[in-house]
């Protein structure tokens, strides 16, 4: 009971690289950004708005849009992307795997294969 109010003690980590999948794309992140809390070893985004600064960022502005990504992808020519976000180091990001029929369903297959790679090593918001 007294360690639900012990206060964390945060410290900055990074992992080399991070992988995830979903029904038609796969994701590889390297030089990935978190915190990591000494005493218990959860893992945290840094910082807490990360996961939509990230996706926005990858989305909108890192990948090319779909049209042009998914020849690509039905190509087997992996993606890759990276992502500068303000105060983090460079990130990056590659996607490969087959392309969906749709923009729709490629932005949500990326989607999980991002949670996927979080949820791998257990890195939460």
């Amino acid at each position: 009971m007294l360690g639900l109010f012990r206060k964390k003690d945060w410290v900055e980590d990074r992992l080399e690289r991070l992988e995830g999948s979903s029904d038609t794309v796969r994701v590889a992140i390297s030089n990935f950004p978190f915190r990591t809390d000494k005493g218990s070893g959860a893992r945290r985004f840094v910082p807490n708005d990360f996961g939509n600064r990230f996706i926005t960022e990858l989305t909108e502005r890192a990948l090319p849009p779909y049209e042009s990504l998914a020849p690509m992808l039905a190509a087997g020519t992996p993606v890759r992307a990276h992502l500068q976000l303000p105060g983090l180091p460079l990130i990056q990001v590659e996607v490969s795997g087959s392309a969906p029929i749709s923009a729709k369903r490629f932005y949500s297959d990326l989607a999980d294969a991002l949670l996927d790679a979080f949820e791998k090593q257990k890195i939460k918001p």
